[in-house]
C-alpha cells in the first residue's frame, strides 16, 4: 500500500523489484513519472496479479506501470483518475491487451469517487466513452467483471450487446455514469 508521499517514485521503483509481490495498491502524486523508470526496468513487477492505482492523470507514463515489460498475469486491475480523454483511455485499454487471456476483473472510476460531482457536469465530448473506446475492451474473452464508472458514458444498446457477446464468461457488467446516486443496476 503505497499513497502518495515525496518519495513515491523510489518507493514504487524498490517495490517493482521485488520477485514475489502478487498486490499493489498506489495513489501516485501528479509529479511522479515512476511509469517511465519501471517500464525501462524490464525485469518490474514479475509475479503482480492484483493492481490498484489512483492516479490524478491517466497518461502513457503512469500507466505504463501496467505495461511493463515482465508482468504479463495480471488478473484484476482497479483504476481511479480524472477523466481521460477518448484517445487516452483508448490507448491504455490497447496497451493492456497483451492481457487477454489473464484478465478476469476491470474497474474504472473517473473520476475519483471521492470527487463525484453534486450535480450533472457539463457535456465535454472530447471525454466521452462511446463505441470507438469499448471496441478496445472487446478482445478480453476471459473478462469475468467488468465496471466503468463515467460522466461521459455514451452507449447504447448494440455496444452493451457487442460487448457482452465479446465476453462470454462475463458475469457482472457495471456501466454507471458517477453522477447516479440509486442502487447500481446489474447487467
Amino acid at each position: 500500500d503505497v499513497q502518495g508521499t515525496r518519495h513515491t517514485k523510489d518507493i514504487l521503483i524498490h517495490l517493482s523489484t521485488l520477485p514475489s509481490l502478487q498486490e499493489l495498491l498506489c495513489e501516485v502524486d501528479p509529479d511522479c513519472v515512476t511509469g517511465e523508470v519501471i517500464h525501462a526496468n524490464t525485469n518490474a513487477f514479475p509475479a503482480l496479479v492484483s493492481v490498484s492505482l489512483r492516479l490524478r492523470k491517466l497518461d502513457k507514463a503512469a500507466w505504463s506501470i501496467l505495461t511493463s515489460p515482465c508482468s504479463t498475469h495480471f488478473r484484476d486491475i482497479s483504476l481511479e483518475a480524472d477523466d481521460p480523454t477518448q484517445r487516452e483511455f483508448a490507448e491504455c485499454v490497447e496497451g493492456l491487451g497483451r492481457y487477454t487471456k489473464s484478465l478476469a476483473s476491470i474497474k474504472f472510476h473517473f473520476p475519483p469517487v471521492e470527487v463525484l460531482p453534486d450535480r450533472i457536469p457539463f457535456w465535454l465530448p472530447d471525454l466521452t466513452i462511446n463505441k470507438q473506446v469499448l471496441v478496445h475492451f472487446l478482445p478480453f474473452h476471459q473478462m469475468l467483471n467488468m465496471q466503468i464508472t463515467s460522466t461521459y458514458l455514451d452507449l447504447d444498446d448494440q455496444d452493451i450487446w457487442d460487448l457482452a457477446g465479446a465476453m462470454p464468461m462475463l458475469e457482472t457488467l457495471m456501466l454507471l455514469p458517477n453522477w447516479y446516486r440509486a442502487s447500481a443496476p446489474r447487467v
